[in-house]
């Protein structure tokens, strides 16, 4: 889309030919790709233009909001001053309403009985992330969509091929339904830093990037380091029982994120269907792209409490765990890492029934999906050397649970891992 003012100063907006059918009705409107192919940014703005043009009740879900930042709100408001929409939209703290009575306010699905109640008499809901959308969710959710010309929307970034809604909105789509597919190719406002990471992704790791760029559900490969060992669950509040927290840091360069995680090692504890004798639970994942060496201590505090808890830190940058250590964090130490410290590591991440990482810490969940082995070009066979990429948090982890791997010793390396490499 391109936005343009003309001679009489009136807004000219071009709209992308594959988003042009978002402004025509149909009960099922379905966009999904891979990154930087404008569908949250698409729909954001077609639901912005056409609640100009008449008073629309608009649901904005996703299957875990635990607060409105995690919401698409702020992109929300981001397209309201990009369309010069600021006068029409009044924006408050948990809802956007329009001056002709339209409205947009923001659920989470798993909170059933806040969602149903929200649901009655709206015109269009808009899922976003709709693969982690459980099938539940949606059996709940699309009978409470029954006014006259309701609209469902749909959008996501495949996971796997066998995830309900792929399955149901792609593979086997309703009749009424418009589905497309956008990628990075049909975005003509791109950035560079965009195409070299998508490029950089697609020669160290392809199979990766035909995922997150290209779009198509992720394949499993005995390559992927904890491909049998992630879960994605909540497992709610702490409990007197967890042991931990155990916190760490990994320190980013150039394009590498910083990293801090607070995880726990729970034992006996029960994970949907399936009860694991020990787990390891990441509760906290936190990036941060570029960040200045004073702005490092704001990235940590949006861990609660972090500040009263000891962090293992990457020991490559004594530094700054003196300038962390001087600005509000006395317990940042440095790890002792050394020669052969990340397959101790994830020999020892391996021996645990189960990694458990929380469903809102989006990044780690995609770097448990893609940290791999590298593998044999002419016979698939996988190789005991790691691909340096989708690593960050887990050398955070890692680091994390130093004293735990040094209190074990000599660790039983899991039969999974052996039979990987």
């Amino acid at each position: 889309m391109s936005i343009q003012r003309t001679a009489e100063n009136k807004l000219r907006i071009e709209i992308h030919p594959k988003l042009e059918f978002l402004y025509h009705p149909a009960p099922y409107k379905v966009l999904y790709g891979g990154r930087s192919g404008m569908k949250s940014w698409g729909v954001a703005q077609a639901l912005l233009i056409l609640g100009a043009q008449k008073k629309l009740h608009i649901l904005c879900a996703r299957e875990i909001q635990r607060s409105i930042s995690e919401s698409v709100h702020k992109l929300l408001c981001d397209q309201i001053k990009l369309l010069q929409l600021d006068a029409f939209y009044q924006i408050q703290e948990t809802s956007i309403y329009g001056l002709n009575g339209t409205d947009f306010f923001f659920v989470g699905l798993q909170d059933r009985s806040r969602k149903i109640k929200s649901a009655e008499g709206i015109d269009i809901v808009w899922i976003e992330e709709a693969t982690k959308i459980n099938r539940q969710s949606w059996i709940d959710l699309i009978p409470t969509i029954r006014k006259e010309d309701s609209e469902i929307w749909v959008t996501f970034n495949p996971d796997e091929e066998t995830d309900y809604t792929y399955q149901h909105f792609v593979l086997n789509p309703p009749g009424d339904a418009v589905v497309r597919k956008v990628g990075w190719e049909d975005n003509p406002f791109m950035s560079e830093r965009n195409r070299r990471q998508k490029d950089e992704m697609y020669a160290s790791n392809p199979d990766a990037a035909d995922n997150i760029w290209g779009g198509n559900p992720r394949r499993r490969s005995a390559a992927h380091i904890f491909a049998s060992k992630y879960r994605v669950f909540d497992l709610g509040p702490r409990q007197p029982d967890w042991e931990g927290p155990y916190q760490g840091l990994d320190f980013g360069f150039a394009e590498d994120p910083n990293a801090f995680v607070r995880t726990w090692v729970i034992n006996n504890k029960k994970v949907g269907d399936d009860t694991f004798k020990k787990i390891l639970y990441i509760e906290h994942a936190k990036y941060g792209y570029h960040t200045e060496l004073d702005h490092l201590p704001i990235l940590l505090k949006t861990v609660p409490d972090s500040h009263k808890y000891e962090i293992r830190a990457d020991n490559s940058r004594p530094e700054t765990v003196r300038h962390l250590q001087t600005h509000g964090f006395p317990r940042v130490i440095s790890c002792d890492k050394g020669k052969g410290s990340v397959e101790e590591g994830i020999h020892y991440l391996l021996n645990y029934d189960a990694i458990v990482i929380h469903p809102s810490q989006k990044e780690m969940i995609e770097e448990a999906k893609f940290y791999s082995y590298k593998v044999d070009k002419d016979s698939g066979i996988p190789l005991p050397d790691i691909i340096d990429a989708f690593n960050h948090g887990w050398d955070a982890v890692r680091y994390a649970h130093e004293p735990r791997m040094r209190h074990r010793g000599t660790m039983k390396i899991s039969d999974d891992f052996l039979a990987r490499i």
